[in-house]
């Protein structure tokens, strides 16, 4: 079976994590991909990677111009595919060149889009895109959202046809012989992602600055993103450092205790699934779509609510207190998440779509 993947860019994102998560896990003897890439990144790593793991398309032009949307429909035409998987709101405007009576066509909805596009673009952009987003999902064949937050807020919208596929995770080898440059105590708590309003790394830098006039650990910042250069001068010091984008995100989780969001919205938060699964504690803001990682009691899961003035820091500091570190991380974090989380789990449920989309 032929899936043409279609996504913004190979940059390196929750989004194309998810992507490449699916393409490595799913069997190849039932689906063949190929991957378009609708504009270039600089990210020559990602895209050297996906190479190796599928075909791929970059289509290097101007977004939605004219040429851009002629070679799109050039590499349908070749390629021939069965389905069309489109990933994120930028390829799903795509699919309105596309019958989708002659192939059939189907999103991942990995975002909140009236929650999302607003803090991103503001109300009325946002408010707009959003509109765009659900007319176009309610003319796909098939709909997948994230999360059942992401599922429920479709179907609530008109979307009756969306279903839920939860993202999944391939876990890569871990190096033990790894050592960060950084002066580290611990316990060390880490944040990974975009540093930007959404995310509300603010609250998260704060909260562990307030609470720790103790000295009680160290704080990661990993990321970038329009808030990072302002937060960085404002509280970067000996207990927090901020290390921009790295491509072994996997080795400074395997070395943290703990990882931290403060997130207002998300889709499904691929960065805490990774945490889970390298068996760290979790402290989350108390959004339902980090609600949806808790499946057992006896998992070490700690909510804040950002609403609530210092919880965060409250938190924080409970946790700091009882801390006792442990020689190997296996608790219920990483056992849940072998359950319910792997790209295994994810490439199974993608395989059933296809299946019935097809037939």
């Amino acid at each position: 079976m032929k899936i043409l993947l279609v996504v913004p860019s190979l940059r390196k994102t929750g989004l194309t994590e998810v992507v490449k998560s699916l393409v490595e896990s799913i069997d190849r003897e039932q689906v063949d991909f190929t991957l378009v890439a609708l504009t270039k990144s600089n990210d020559t790593l990602n895209e050297s990677i996906f190479k190796k793991l599928c075909d791929v398309e970059i289509i290097n032009y101007q977004y939605l111009g004219i040429p851009s949307i002629i070679k799109f429909l050039k590499i349908v035409n070749y390629t021939k595919p069965a389905i069309i998987h489109f990933h994120g709101f930028k390829a799903d405007l795509y699919s309105i060149f596309i019958n989708k009576n002659k192939i059939k066509l189907m999103s991942t909805s990995h975002n909140i889009g009236n929650e999302d596009f607003i803090y991103n673009y503001g109300h009325f952009c946002g408010y707009l895109m959003n509109k765009v987003q659900i007319f176009i999902f309610k003319r796909m064949n098939e709909v997948c959202g994230v999360s059942q937050y992401v599922t429920n807020n479709l179907i609530n919208q008109g979307v009756v046809k969306a279903r839920k596929v939860l993202n999944g995770v391939k876990m890569n080898k871990l190096n033990n012989n790894f050592v960060i440059n950084q002066p580290i105590v611990r316990p060390v708590g880490i944040y990974v992602g975009n540093i930007d309003n959404r995310k509300n790394v603010l609250n998260v830098l704060d909260g562990f600055s307030k609470q720790n006039e103790k000295k009680q650990g160290t704080l990661l910042i990993l990321g970038d993103g329009p808030e990072y250069r302002d937060l960085k001068r404002k509280f970067e010091s000996e207990r927090i450092f901020f290390l921009g984008r790295v491509n072994n995100v996997d080795d400074f989780l395997n070395i943290s205790n703990y990882f931290i969001s403060a997130s207002k919205s998300e889709g499904l938060p691929m960065a805490s699934i990774e945490a889970m699964g390298n068996g760290l504690d979790l402290i989350l803001s108390d959004i339902q779509q980090h609600k949806e990682l808790r499946i057992s009691n006896s998992q070490k899961i700690y909510f804040f609510a950002n609403s609530v003035k210092n919880d965060i820091q409250i938190t924080l500091a409970n946790y700091l207190s009882e801390f006792q570190a442990k020689s190997v991380k296996e608790n219920e974090n990483s056992k849940i998440f072998s359950e319910y989380f792997t790209s295994t789990v994810m490439a199974s449920k993608y395989t059933e779509v296809y299946n019935n989309l097809k037939n």
